[in-house]
């Protein structure tokens, strides 16, 4: 699936320039329609930010939103509709948050409960050696990506929401960067 996905951004053609991250989660779902073209993936998306991100960080951005995406089809259990709601606003001058959240089945609520308890202390705090323990979420491949990769400043808040049989989680991405030259914003 990598060396696909990565031919794929090739042939997009889309890794040099700078970009809202819309596209980025339109790029993803593309690939993700690709990779299952028998999955009925009902997106709703806001980006009010307009903000353009550096093109360097264009495949990281794509990444972190093929693994909440293929997260969404793999574990929500649902038969019919993916549904999937992503917001990306700016929450201040230096923070941007985005928020993912699909749908889920009331099974899918139930076998999460005990992961998402163990999940959400360690992923903030102690992320390395939770990764070691990690389900395959791809949760903890999103910390390291922002952390690590793109070193911006971030915390994550995952949640279930029992009333609302969803699944969220919000990315809070902090402009000030710990490398000023590795600004992920344009």
């Amino acid at each position: 699936k990598i060396n696909e996905f990565m031919s794929w951004l090739d042939w997009k053609n889309e890794t040099n320039n700078p970009f809202l991250i819309g596209s980025s989660i339109n790029a993803a779902l593309d690939m993700t329609k690709s990779l299952h073209p028998n999955v009925n993936i009902e997106l709703d998306c806001t980006d009010d930010t307009h903000i353009m991100i550096k093109g360097d960080f264009f495949r990281r951005f794509v990444t972190i939103f093929l693994i909440l995406i293929e997260n969404a089809i793999n574990h929500s259990h649902m038969k019919d509709t993916i549904a999937i709601s992503i917001s990306v606003k700016k929450e201040d001058l230096d923070n941007i948050l985005i928020s993912f959240s699909n749908k889920v089945s009331s099974e899918s609520l139930q076998n999460s409960k005990d992961k998402v308890a163990k999940l959400k202390p360690l992923i903030n705090n102690n992320f390395i050696i939770g990764a070691n323990g990690e389900s395959g979420s791809g949760l903890y491949k999103i910390k390291k990506l922002f952390t690590y990769d793109m070193r911006v400043k971030n915390y994550l808040d995952i949640s279930l929401d029992l009333n609302r049989k969803s699944f969220n989680i919000k990315m809070y991405l902090v402009q000030e960067q710990v490398n000023a030259d590795k600004n992920i914003v344009s």
